[in-house]
């Protein structure tokens, strides 16, 4: 079973809200995200104003997005708001990383 990682935005960057193994915070670049999914972990972004936003490709390699802990969607089919659109820059960024 996959960990899965809450990733909060303080001062316009994305954090692991409890840091590294000597509780340093760590900001989430493209590089330490695809280091997460490449160990087989699981994300989701915390928005700052509430909400939340996750990303998979499932079985048949079709990209989805889950918003507010809802169903899988196809990218294509979701709205995203302003911080929902950095994230995904943020994961198209951490794809290219891997």
């Amino acid at each position: 079973m996959a960990e899965w990682y809450p990733l909060v935005q303080r001062g316009g960057r994305w954090w692991l809200p409890y840091g590294d193994a000597d509780g340093h915070p760590m900001a989430v670049d493209a590089d330490l995200l695809a280091g997460l999914w490449l160990a087989d972990s699981q994300v989701v972004f915390l928005g700052p104003d509430g909400g939340s936003l996750a990303y998979r490709v499932d079985d048949d390699g079709q990209e989805q997005i889950r918003l507010d802990y809802g169903v899988w969607r196809p990218v294509e089919a979701v709205d995203l708001a302003p911080w929902q659109h950095e994230v995904f820059r943020l994961i198209r960024e951490a794809l290219d990383c891997m």
